[in-house]
This record gives structure tokens, C-alpha cells and sequence, in this order.
């Protein structure tokens, strides 16, 4: 069997699987997203003081001005999922949360740590992809000039594909480079393969499920968060762990809404 031929069966099984589950999928993908806001809420929630203080003498800012700052981002994080799983406000709930991860990206100093940043602009990249998930389920008006509606629709898939570069940051940031062996080669290859194809939109759907159930392999054993005894080394593993879903569930969200125009697997139409 070709490997076109393997590809096109596979595709095909995918395609089956998503059609039985095309209710499931976006649900789902809707849910995983939000689980690192709730995790990072809930930790805030409980540890105020310790993250007022960090800002306060970080920042070199008054008490009052840190704690405004953290309960914003303790309940923008607490509230706000629920809206998008409401589907209830869901755009403006999309760019509080970018908020949010802007600023804890300034606060918490992540830009000066490249994986954070890397990890932050995925989670980035799933808000974005919420956003044009919930414009493109807006039903179009009538009466609209059609070059507008093309115009309005190619901004979309261009959307699409700044979210779909985005998702592959998260796999960069858990690949380790610190060997040679045939495994770890193996999962550098698969990693490459599957992240080229979602980010230019080759056999997307395909590339979307596949890169899912890696990247949810791949968190399930180097994020192992419950198997720690560390507290600190829990607190990171365990952040890093739901930000990882989060990132799965954009996939999944990539599998409901398509490539877009702008992909190869559009433009292979059009050829």
C-alpha cells in the first residue's frame, strides 16, 4: 500500500470518527480550552496573598493596585470559562482572557522566559480560533454585499491560520532536546511531521486529530503532575499539564471549523 493510498484510509477513518461525534468534538474542544483558566483561578483563588505580595514587590506597586490586578485575573479566569461554555458573550469572554495572559506574561516576568512565552502564545492561539468558531456560527445577514461577505471570510481563514501556528508552539515547548536515541528521534520526526501539516493546513482534519492524541500522549508522561511529591514541582507540572489540554482542545476546535481558505488543502481544491 502507498503511502497516499495509507493516508486516504486514515483520513477517511478520521472523518467517519468526527461525523459520528460532530456534536462531541467542538463541545469537547470548548471544555479542555477552559481548564487551564479554571486550574490558574483556583490556584490564584487560594493563594492571593502570595501573588499580591510577588506583584507588589516585583513591580514596586502599591498593595492595593496588586490586589485589584490579582482578584481581576482570579475572576475574569473564574467567570469567563463559563460564558464560552454557555456560549454566552463568548467574544468578549475570548479577549478578557487575552488579557489575562498578557498579564500575567508582564507580571510574572514569562517574557523573559522563552517557553512560558512559547506556551502562552498556544493558549493565545485557542482563544483565537474560539473567537472565529463563534463568528463563523454567526448565521450571515441578508441583504450583504457579497464582495464584503468574501472579504470578511478570507480575514477568517487568515484568523484560522494564525491560530493553527500558534497550536504548534505548545509541541515545540515540550519537546526536550537532550539526546540521540532512537526514541526520542521518533517523537521529534512525529512531532515535525504533524506540526508542519497543521500549521500549513495539509490533510488538516487528519494532522488536527492525530497532533490531539500526540500531544495528550505525550502530556499524559512528562506532565505527571499526580505522580510528583514535590509541591513546587507539582504547581508547574500541573499548570503546564492543563495548558497543554487547553491547546488539544484547539485542535479539536480546528478539526470542527476546517482549514480555512488560506491552507493547502483549499488551495489543492482550487488546482
Amino acid at each position: 500500500m502507498d503511502t497516499s493510498k495509507l493516508l486516504s484510509n486514515l483520513e477517511d477513518i478520521s472523518d467517519d470518527f468526527i461525523r459520528n461525534n460532530r456534536g462531541k468534538v467542538p463541545i469537547l474542544g470548548r471544555i479542555l480550552m477552559v481548564l487551564t483558566f479554571f486550574e490558574d483561578g483556583h490556584r490564584i483563588l487560594f493563594n492571593i496573598n502570595n501573588h499580591v505580595t510577588f506583584i507588589t514587590n516585583s513591580w514596586s506597586l502599591p498593595y492595593g493596585i496588586s490586589f485589584l490586578f490579582v482578584m481581576y485575573m482570579c475572576l475574569i479566569q473564574l467567570i469567563a470559562p463559563f460564558c464560552i461554555l454557555l456560549r454566552r458573550k463568548v467574544m468578549i469572554a475570548c479577549v478578557l482572557l487575552g488579557s489575562v495572559i498578557l498579564l500575567q506574561t508582564l507580571f510574572y516576568h514569562m517574557y523573559s522566559d522563552l517557553r512560558f512565552l512559547i506556551r502562552n502564545l498556544s493558549v493565545i492561539g485557542c482563544l483565537t480560533l474560539l473567537a472565529t468558531e463563534t463568528i463563523m456560527d454567526e448565521k450571515p445577514r441578508t441583504g450583504r454585499n457579497e464582495l464584503i461577505y468574501d472579504d470578511e471570510f478570507q480575514f477568517k481563514s487568515i484568523i484560522i491560520l494564525v491560530g493553527r501556528c500558534y497550536l504548534v508552539f505548545m509541541l515545540i515547548s515540550l519537546i526536550h532536546f537532550d539526546g540521540f536515541e532512537f526514541l526520542k528521534i521518533v517523537e521529534l520526526l512525529v512531532s515535525f511531521i504533524l506540526s508542519v501539516c497543521v500549521a500549513v493546513g495539509a490533510r488538516t482534519k487528519l494532522a488536527s486529530f492525530a497532533l490531539a492524541i500526540w500531544l495528550f500522549i505525550l502530556n499524559i508522561f512528562l506532565n505527571d503532575w499526580w505522580s510528583q511529591t514535590d509541591a513546587t514541582k507539582i504547581d508547574f507540572m500541573k499548570y503546564d499539564f492543563f495548558q497543554t489540554l487547553s491547546v488539544v482542545g484547539g485542535l479539536l476546535l480546528v478539526i470542527h471549523i476546517g482549514p480555512g481558505e488560506v491552507s493547502y488543502d483549499d488551495m489543492k481544491k482550487q488546482w
